[in-house]
């Protein structure tokens, strides 16, 4: 499963949270650039600046893995 994270209601968006069950949750570019969790590697929680906002990765050890959008994306993501 993927999410694209782009188009006018995202955009309009102030935040948006996407979670899953699994360690590594990838965010990559929409020609293949991984930002985070890609390449085999696993990303040490922490923040990130992406595509013009911040976004907060979040792996807690008793519950699912989080990334957090802070602001409106300058280029499409992909999540998956």
């Amino acid at each position: 499963m993927s999410w694209n994270l782009s188009g006018p209601a995202f955009r309009s968006a102030p935040r948006r949270n996407v979670s899953a069950r699994d360690a590594g949750l990838p965010l990559k570019s929409e020609g293949d650039d991984y930002y985070i969790n890609g390449a085999w590697t696993i990303d040490w929680p922490r923040r990130f600046d992406i595509a013009g906002t911040t976004f907060h990765y979040r792996r807690p050890s008793d519950g699912p893995e989080t990334l957090e959008a802070l602001g409106a994306t300058t280029e499409i993501l992909v999540v998956m």
